[in-house]
């Protein structure tokens, strides 16, 4: 069984389901993990039959586009984005372009090998089991798969993965997490600089949602919106913890790299065109890679709406 589950999110957006001959969801881990430039897909698409899948224009920039579902699709996309790389421009979205074209190597594998990611998250009874189902894929690390393990978690299947994962005890999220590098180095800098492990951030990332319930109180803070569907109050889990401080971590860059001087031309330049309505506002994936001397000429450029940002951004 084969699935993509970016696009079964995007057409559970839509009230569809988009299924292989025989009826099985497809299970192809592709934009959403690898972060391409919209365009990129557009281009992509351009070249497909069409009455094929389009996104729906809720998508903004990735609206009307195609994601490879099949293992057909997946080699025609190979096959185009090959050629890309004789044009040397951007194909992947921020901090992405270091994937280079070992990646068109690893998607026609992933095709055989989400199998067996089927498999293990079947088998899964713990969100470490589910995380460690993910990283069977090639290419794809904790980040990646963390990420990728969220999105169907949360945005394919709402919180209920029962179909796929029957055993998964979706309560362990609150002991373990995936951890990227960003939120890895906030914990280290909460812990005053000492030289931890990724297991011993994962831990003190469980740690912090342990005990963030108390610290709240403590420090007079309610937040209204953290509930469940029941209206029952929502704990922190470490996997909530890790988005948080991932956020955090470039704020952290942004604040670090631009300093006042940047962070002033950044404010002069945007804060009117953006309250206006004029342009959109940026991801803080975007602030984060600004520094003193180019913050005057990236805003520029997005002004002029010469920027593309990914979907996930």
């Amino acid at each position: 069984m084969a699935c993509n589950l970016h696009a079964i999110e995007q057409m559970q957006l839509r009230g569809r389901r988009r299924v292989d001959g025989v009826g099985h969801p497809k299970f192809d881990f592709h934009t959403e993990m690898d972060n391409w430039l919209p365009d990129v897909n557009k281009a992509w698409t351009a070249t497909t039959p069409e009455g094929g899948f389009r996104a729906p224009s809720t998508l903004g920039a990735l609206g009307g586009a195609n994601f490879p579902s099949s293992r057909e699709e997946i080699w025609s996309f190979v096959a185009f984005a090959e050629t890309l790389w004789d044009l040397e421009k951007p194909k992947f979205a921020g901090s992405f372009q270091n994937q280079g074209k070992r990646l068109l190597t690893y998607l026609p594998l992933r095709t055989y090998e989400i199998d067996d990611v089927v498999a293990a998250l079947r088998a899964a009874r713990t969100w470490a089991d589910a995380c460690d189902a993910l990283l069977i894929l090639s290419g794809v690390g904790d980040y990646v798969g963390g990420q990728a393990l969220c999105t169907f978690f949360f945005g394919v299947c709402k919180g209920d993965v029962s179909r796929f994962a029957p055993n998964l005890d979706a309560t362990t999220m609150k002991s373990f997490c995936l951890c990227g590098p960003g939120p890895e180095g906030v914990v280290k800098k909460m812990w005053g600089g000492a030289q931890l492990g990724k297991s011993e951030a994962v831990k003190r990332l469980a740690w912090l949602a342990e005990n963030a319930e108390a610290r709240f109180q403590a420090l007079g803070l309610r937040f209204p919106f953290q509930q469940d569907a029941d209206g029952k109050r929502k704990r922190l889990t470490a996997v909530d913890l890790e988005h948080a401080l991932c956020y955090f971590s470039r704020y952290l860059s942004a604040h670090d790299s631009l300093k006042a001087a940047g962070a002033r031309i950044v404010h002069d330049k945007l804060a009117g065109p953006i309250t206006r309505g004029e342009c959109p506002r940026p991801s803080i994936k975007w602030f984060a890679k600004l520094n003193e001397k180019t913050a005057a000429k990236r805003c520029d450029t997005w002004l002029k709406g010469g920027v593309q940002e990914a979907f996930t951004s």
